[in-house]
């Protein structure tokens, strides 16, 4: 890490050179300064420690402030990537199946948004969804705007968990997970069924959207 080593620097810049005699001097003139004594440190070396201490203890919550905004950045790309999907597809094709035992391209993006709605209503604290995800029949543009606010739900969600508690346990059919690979979870297998969307869409002559992953 570039700072420790700049920290190092400053250190060795602070403590005299000829802290210690004999011919362990050069070893122990190492930028640490518990090895030398109180009365041979520069005032200035005690802030250079406090500063390295405080960057080491600020590194857990940098770090995961860094990784919940990025995932809430991936989630909303992916969801606007398959929502180009589903828009493509004309109204007529949503009830497209490559085979019997598939599900529709309709069916598929029902099935996405019960999935998302399950994993962050019961695991993320996500706002459940306002219509009913099961047994019942939609058109293209009443899917489109379930898909719409499931995305939604699951990013608020997401943005809105506190960074400390990505690391919490959670129960898990598959067994325990911590929230953040539940947020994984929910995004492979969205990407999983998005898959099967861009086949549904060659199936039917359709050039699918440029890929973006980020």
């Amino acid at each position: 890490m570039k700072f420790l080593k700049y920290y190092f620097l400053l250190i060795r810049s602070t403590v005299p050179t000829n802290s210690f005699e004999g011919n362990h001097s050069n070893y122990f003139r190492l930028p640490f300064p518990i090895f030398y004594s109180c009365a041979d440190i520069r005032p200035r070396v005690f802030v250079s420690i406090l500063l390295g201490i405080a960057l080491l203890c600020s590194f857990p919550l940098f770090s995961q402030s860094t990784l919940q905004s990025e995932l809430h950045t991936k989630w909303l790309n992916g969801a606007e990537y398959t929502l180009e999907i589903a828009r493509m597809m004309p109204a007529e094709n949503y009830d497209f199946r490559p085979v019997e035992e598939s599900m529709t391209f309709g069916e598929q993006l029902l099935h996405i948004t019960a999935n998302m709605d399950w994993l962050g209503k019961n695991h993320l604290s996500a706002q459940s969804h306002s219509m009913p995800l099961r047994d019942t029949i939609y058109d293209k543009e009443e899917l489109i705007r379930i898909l719409e606010e499931g995305f939604e739900n699951a990013a608020k969600a997401i943005k809105g968990l506190p960074s400390e508690q990505l690391g919490d346990i959670v129960e898990f059919f598959a067994g325990p997970m911590t929230k953040r690979q539940i947020i994984h979870l929910m995004h492979d297998h969205h990407t999983h069924h998005r898959g099967q969307l861009i086949v549904y869409l060659r199936l039917n002559g359709l050039q699918p959207p440029i890929y973006r992953g980020w």
